[in-house]
């Protein structure tokens, strides 16, 4: 039980946003928009949940975002310029 809230208190911590459809650059890029981040780099890409994980270079704000599918042009330690 503990556990799980745990889980629940980390995910509110790093601001798990899922989207229907493909993850790609353009969607995050939007996202980090709502969210006011500028820039922000890819410090995670996990193909079995289909997550992209993100660290605001400006600040340390982190976002993770999950959908259906990741574009394969993302790769980790990319740059993203919202």
């Amino acid at each position: 039980m503990l556990g799980w809230i745990l889980l629940g208190l980390a995910t509110a911590a790093v601001g798990v946003i899922v989207i229907s459809g493909m993850v790609t650059k353009k969607r995050i890029q939007e996202k980090m928009r709502e969210k006011g981040m500028r820039e922000a780099l890819i410090t995670e890409i996990n193909n079995c949940t289909n997550t992209v994980k993100l660290e605001a270079l400006d600040s340390e704000d982190t976002m993770e975002i999950r959908g259906d599918e990741l574009d394969y042009e993302l790769s980790e330690y990319d740059t993203i310029t919202a």
